[in-house]
């Protein structure tokens, strides 16, 4: 490596050491009631914002409710009363978490049927393939081998290498 070259370097892994750390301590609450705010705020959807938490909205109702999150922990509020609050006031779908109750059964279960279901599907074709794969049909065992010197078999295809490719394409697909 040149000499010019390894200042950059050593600069490329401060930058990769140091700017994490930083990152990390600018990052950190101040107390455990804005930890716990904080909290509540990621467990919230945005009444007005898709697909967004109260933390990570920049919407005015979000901004309210963030004070409003406040204001309740500093009057002595749980967690879970703040959150029963904004249920009673929205409905359940303003949790990030729905409950695993009624309707929202669906939400919990079914991303765990559907891989279920997708390695069924995936057993059962490859145990299938493997069914096939040391037999020849009728057909293939009558033909005769295509001659090994390069040059078209009897009917006139293939390249003499003893595979019939059409068969094999359409195997694979």
């Amino acid at each position: 490596m040149s000499r010019g070259l390894w200042p950059w370097l050593i600069v490329l892994a401060l930058t990769l050491v140091i700017a994490p750390w930083i990152a990390l301590q600018a990052g950190t609450e101040t107390g455990p009631l804005e930890r716990e705010a904080r909290a509540i705020e990621r467990s919230l959807r945005c009444p007005v914002c898709e697909g967004q938490s109260v933390a990570d909205s920049n919407s005015s109702v979000a901004l309210e409710m963030r004070e409003e999150i406040r204001e309740m922990l500093a009057q002595g509020k749980t967690r879970d009363e703040i959150l029963q609050y904004y249920v009673n006031r929205y409905g359940e779908w303003i949790l990030y978490m729905p409950p695993p109750r009624g309707v929202f059964l669906l939400g919990w279960f079914l991303p765990f049927l559907a891989v279920a279901a997708g390695g069924w599907v995936v057993y059962r074709w490859l145990r299938a393939r493997a069914g096939t794969e040391g037999t020849r049909s009728p057909a293939s065992a009558r033909a005769a081998p295509a001659p090994e010197d390069g040059t078209p078999g009897e009917d006139g295809e293939g390249a003499g290498d003893g595979v019939d490719w059409q068969r094999e394409l359409s195997r694979w697909m």
